[in-house]
């Protein structure tokens, strides 16, 4: 982290550090980096009403974005599927589009089919694995210290 703090210096440059929950680990690496550090939360999607009506506004979205012949509601058909293999992840269902659509165009498809979705999905092991890993970085970040900011802001 002092390296990237010196290059942020030396070529003064911003540097935005995009990641998953392990990234907190080094915000307490220096006290130089919590004070030239800002933490931005992009939390998944969880299960309210509100949350699920969000997601599946970014399936509308990405099934807006489907570059086949035929125009098909698959997406919002199986939002239920996809909001669960995805845990409610934006890059993971990305991810996941991208290989389905990928696999459907090779096969010369007209449009997308649920078995793409389906073989293009994790697991459900991978999922649980995954699970896992994040509501352990959801635990880590809130209950992480406040800054001074954060406090008065409360």
């Amino acid at each position: 982290m002092d390296c990237i703090k010196s290059l942020a210096s030396a070529t003064e440059t911003v540097h935005v550090l995009i990641g998953t929950y392990e990234l907190l680990d080094l915000w307490h690496v220096s006290a130089q980096i919590v004070g030239r550090s800002i933490t931005i939360h992009f939390p998944r999607y969880g299960s309210t009403h509100e949350e699920l009506t969000q997601f599946r506004g970014v399936l509308s979205a990405f099934q807006d974005l489907l570059p086949f012949e035929e125009e098909t509601g698959i997406l919002l058909e199986h939002w239920e599927y996809c909001y669960e293999r995805s845990l409610g992840c934006v890059g993971i269902l990305h991810q996941m589009l991208v290989r389905a659509v990928h696999s459907a165009l090779l096969a010369s498809e007209k449009t997308l089919r649920e078995k793409y979705l389906r073989r293009h999905a994790l697991s459900k092991a991978d999922c649980d694995v995954m699970l896992r890993e994040i509501q352990e970085g959801e635990r880590a970040y809130t209950f992480r210290p406040r800054t001074h900011n954060e406090a008065n802001d409360a």
